[in-house]
């Protein structure tokens, strides 16, 4: 899973007291400024279990419990250095994973053998990015991008060639009907 690898990385740059429950605390969009109920709602656990969360990741230095002002005895958490040290990091791990999905070796030559068996021309690029497809990948499903040459993608003034377009719509036939 994703958070055991968060995890990993974490205990690799030298955050070795972090382990895997603590990511209930600190998935995106993080604790600080947010009261223990929040987070318990966020994390689908109970009050009592959040604050058990809370007591070891203040025990070990990464969060810190105040008082809500005007709030009565209302508490909010709050990240320590220590702990926006960790949370910056795991923003790089989640940022890594989303750039790693560059697809096998051999998934690239099927596809490249697939368009030009069908006569379909295609260039092959990188782009900087991930796609939705990398979740698949931990799980053993190669994970190969399609897409056409555009400009200013994602953009209300992207550029694209319908027959770019209708190259594509073959080549993703093609690919379909020779199967895995």
């Amino acid at each position: 899973s994703i958070h055991r690898r968060i995890i990993a990385e974490l205990n690799a740059a030298g955050y070795e007291d972090l382990r895997l429950p603590h990511m209930a605390v600190l998935q995106f969009p993080g604790p600080d400024g947010a009261r223990p109920i929040e987070l318990a709602e966020r994390a689908g656990i109970s009050k009592q279990a959040m604050n058990q969360l809370l007591r070891s990741l203040e025990g070990i230095g990464y969060v810190e419990r105040t008082d809500a002002p005007g709030e009565g005895r209302a508490r909010i958490v709050r990240l320590t250095e220590r702990g926006h040290a960790a949370y910056t990091k795991i923003h790089d791990v989640l940022r890594a994973i989303e750039n790693s999905g560059v697809s096998p070796d051999r998934e690239r030559a099927r596809v490249l053998r697939i368009a030009r068996e069908a006569g379909i021309p295609l260039q092959m690029g990188l782009t900087q990015g991930g796609t939705d497809g990398t979740t698949f990948t931990y799980r053993g499903a190669p994970n190969q991008g399609l897409s056409w040459p555009g400009r200013y993608s994602h953009s209300p003034g992207e550029v694209l060639d319908l027959r770019d377009l209708a190259r594509l719509v073959d080549l993703v036939e093609a690919v379909a009907k020779t199967g895995g």
